[in-house]
């Protein structure tokens, strides 16, 4: 309870802080302020209202909702649905495992020039020249020419976000992953995807949002009986159906903050769930603690219990000769290597940190 108030107040400290560096901010940065506000309410807000507007109000003057079930209703809707939902689905995983896998490598080899190139990719490559060099490669357009030539426009979108969540990991902590985690593969599953996967998400969510809201790619590579919202939205347009178009729009961004919401929602559930960890119900006064832990090996026979406290202010050194578990218990205790399990519950392994629990966490937390 005491840590949450302290948390409180130190967010608002910081508010309090930001709020007077902008009263003191100079005139012509706050009338740069006002001209940018204005320019995104012109330029984005007033024309996205006028969507939600016209898809409400067709005739201008009566509230109706008569334009949704219109659209809603027509046989091609669902196939649309679930073609958009497909296709952005899979360029989201691709892109973002390509750009996760990218930022993972140009961070470790310290490429900042590489990472510029790459991060700029899409503002230098046209929808219309990927599509038309996928048609001459493939001939013929299909649903999986769609989502490789939208993962090759937006991974970098991915990249460019893992990248810069990477940049904010303390080095302490990637030292201390590289050094316990051993094997490529099980060090970008077990330390890199739970740092990264708030970046993840995010560039999971994005690429996702772009792919079903793009209209040009499938233009271009012709496919013969396909649809999505976003062409159906296209097609109302160029019918002169405004009204039906508004609406249709106002469903594929709903259907995009959804998943947006979502996530948010999965945010705060996982804070709530954090805050209600089991609290050290005896009276210790060690500030951090392991016991039972307990690892065996078959080739060659070994067999490590592990059971230690530490003080507050305190340090504890490990000595042993080599192979005698010493990386093992620190691996074990950052959650970087899965201990034997026991049979009685109350036998496992049990980490404690300041009077909570922190076995479950994954090593990230």
């Amino acid at each position: 309870m005491l840590e949450q108030k302290g948390k409180k107040n130190r967010e608002n400290t910081a508010n309090k802080e930001e709020i007077q560096s902008i009263k003191n901010a100079p005139a012509i940065e706050k009338l740069f302020f006002i001209f940018y506000i204005l320019l995104i309410t012109i330029c984005f807000i007033l024309p996205f209202m006028m969507i939600g507007v016209k898809a409400f109000f067709p005739l201008q003057s009566t509230f109706t909702i008569t334009k949704f079930l219109w659209v809603i209703k027509r046989p091609s809707f669902y196939r649309s649905l679930l073609s958009s939902l497909y296709t952005g689905f899979f360029t989201g995983i691709l892109s973002t495992l390509l750009g996760f896998f990218t930022a993972i490598s140009v961070f470790k080899n310290k490429n900042s020039s590489t990472a510029k190139v790459i991060s700029f990719l899409p503002m230098t490559i046209s929808s219309v020249l990927v599509g038309f060099i996928f048609l001459k490669i493939f001939r013929k357009g299909n649903q999986y020419t769609l989502i490789m030539s939208q993962t090759v426009l937006y991974w970098p979108y991915a990249f460019r976000t893992c990248l810069n969540y990477l940049g904010k990991i303390p080095l302490s902590l990637l030292q201390a992953g590289e050094l316990f985690t051993s094997g490529r593969s099980r060090r970008l599953i077990h330390f890199y995807l739970p740092l990264e996967k708030r970046a993840v998400f995010a560039s999971f969510f994005f690429c996702f949002a772009l792919s079903i809201g793009d209209a040009t790619l499938p233009m271009v590579l012709s496919i013969r009986g396909f649809s999505t919202l976003a062409l159906d939205t296209m097609r109302y347009s160029s019918a002169y159906r405004f009204s039906e178009a508004s609406a249709s729009a106002l469903i594929l961004f709903l259907l995009t903050a959804l998943l947006y919401f979502l996530k948010v929602f999965l945010k705060k559930n996982k804070k709530r769930e954090e805050g209600k960890m089991p609290v050290n119900p005896d009276n210790s006064q060690a500030y951090f603690s392991i016991s039972n832990l307990k690892k065996s090996w078959n080739n060659p026979p070994f067999s490590l219990v592990f059971n230690a406290e530490i003080e507050k202010g305190k340090t504890l050194g490990i000595l042993g000769k080599s192979g005698s578990g010493k990386s093992t218990v620190l691996q074990i205790a950052s959650g970087l290597m899965k201990e034997d399990k026991s049979q009685n519950q109350e036998e496992g392994l049990k980490i404690m940190l300041d009077g909570r629990e922190i076995s479950n966490l994954p090593p990230a937390k």
